[in-house]
Protein backbone atom coordinates (compact mmCIF):
# COMPACT_ATOMS: atom_id res chain seq x y z
CA UNK A 1 0.00 0.00 0.00
CA UNK A 2 0.96 3.70 -1.06
CA UNK A 3 4.16 2.19 -3.07
CA UNK A 4 4.94 4.46 -5.83
CA UNK A 5 4.76 3.04 -8.97
CA UNK A 6 6.61 4.69 -12.45
CA UNK A 7 4.94 2.92 -15.37
CA UNK A 8 6.88 3.63 -18.71
CA UNK A 9 5.39 1.59 -21.44
CA UNK A 10 2.73 4.32 -22.33
CA UNK A 11 0.46 3.37 -25.29
CA UNK A 12 -1.14 6.99 -25.72
CA UNK A 13 -0.67 10.42 -24.63
CA UNK A 14 -2.56 13.15 -24.88
CA UNK A 15 -3.45 17.04 -24.08
CA UNK A 16 -5.34 19.83 -25.30
CA UNK A 17 -3.87 20.71 -28.51
CA UNK A 18 -2.05 17.59 -29.72
CA UNK A 19 -2.52 13.80 -29.36
CA UNK A 20 0.14 10.87 -29.26
CA UNK A 21 0.01 7.37 -30.28
CA UNK A 22 2.94 5.03 -29.98
CA UNK A 23 3.37 2.06 -31.93
CA UNK A 24 4.05 0.17 -30.11
CA UNK A 25 4.79 2.27 -26.86
CA UNK A 26 6.00 6.32 -26.40
CA UNK A 27 9.76 6.17 -25.55
CA UNK A 28 9.56 9.89 -24.28
CA UNK A 29 6.32 9.55 -22.02
CA UNK A 30 6.06 7.86 -18.23
CA UNK A 31 3.20 8.10 -15.64
CA UNK A 32 3.57 7.80 -12.08
CA UNK A 33 1.41 6.00 -9.82
CA UNK A 34 0.29 5.36 -5.95
CA UNK A 35 -1.19 1.76 -4.86
CA UNK A 36 -4.36 2.21 -3.47
CA UNK A 37 -5.69 -1.00 -2.48
CA UNK A 38 -4.92 -4.80 -3.42
CA UNK A 39 -7.59 -7.14 -3.17
CA UNK A 40 -9.60 -9.89 -5.20
CA UNK A 41 -12.42 -8.87 -7.73
CA UNK A 42 -15.73 -10.08 -7.49
CA UNK A 43 -16.37 -14.22 -8.12
CA UNK A 44 -16.97 -15.38 -12.22
CA UNK A 45 -18.49 -18.62 -12.09
CA UNK A 46 -18.59 -20.94 -14.86
CA UNK A 47 -21.41 -23.38 -14.78
CA UNK A 48 -21.57 -26.42 -17.75
CA UNK A 49 -25.43 -28.35 -18.03
CA UNK A 50 -25.48 -31.11 -20.96
CA UNK A 51 -28.90 -32.58 -21.67
CA UNK A 52 -27.60 -36.01 -19.87
CA UNK A 53 -28.82 -36.70 -16.24
CA UNK A 54 -26.94 -35.00 -13.23
CA UNK A 55 -24.73 -33.72 -16.08
CA UNK A 56 -23.35 -30.68 -14.48
CA UNK A 57 -20.38 -28.46 -13.31
CA UNK A 58 -19.98 -25.44 -11.86
CA UNK A 59 -16.27 -23.96 -11.14
CA UNK A 60 -15.18 -20.19 -10.59
CA UNK A 61 -12.11 -18.12 -9.69
CA UNK A 62 -11.45 -14.93 -8.56
CA UNK A 63 -8.78 -12.51 -9.89
CA UNK A 64 -5.99 -10.39 -8.28
CA UNK A 65 -7.37 -6.60 -8.56
CA UNK A 66 -4.80 -3.23 -8.15
CA UNK A 67 -6.30 -0.23 -7.63
CA UNK A 68 -4.08 2.89 -8.60
CA UNK A 69 -3.54 6.82 -8.22
CA UNK A 70 -2.35 8.36 -10.84
CA UNK A 71 -0.05 10.61 -9.70
CA UNK A 72 1.73 12.82 -12.48
CA UNK A 73 2.08 12.11 -15.96
CA UNK A 74 5.89 12.66 -17.46
CA UNK A 75 6.25 13.63 -21.02
CA UNK A 76 10.01 13.74 -21.81
CA UNK A 77 10.91 13.94 -18.05
CA UNK A 78 8.97 17.62 -17.54
CA UNK A 79 5.73 17.26 -15.75
CA UNK A 80 2.88 17.75 -18.09
CA UNK A 81 0.84 20.12 -15.03
CA UNK A 82 4.13 22.12 -14.89
CA UNK A 83 4.39 22.33 -18.38
CA UNK A 84 1.34 23.70 -19.33
CA UNK A 85 0.29 26.03 -16.17
CA UNK A 86 1.02 28.91 -18.57
CA UNK A 87 -0.97 27.99 -21.59
CA UNK A 88 -4.09 27.18 -19.78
Amino acid sequence: MNDVLHLTRVLAFGTRTATAIGRPTLAAAAVSAAVEEVGRDAKALTFWKRRRKASRRLRGHRQPITALRILDVLEAGVPVLEKNEGGV
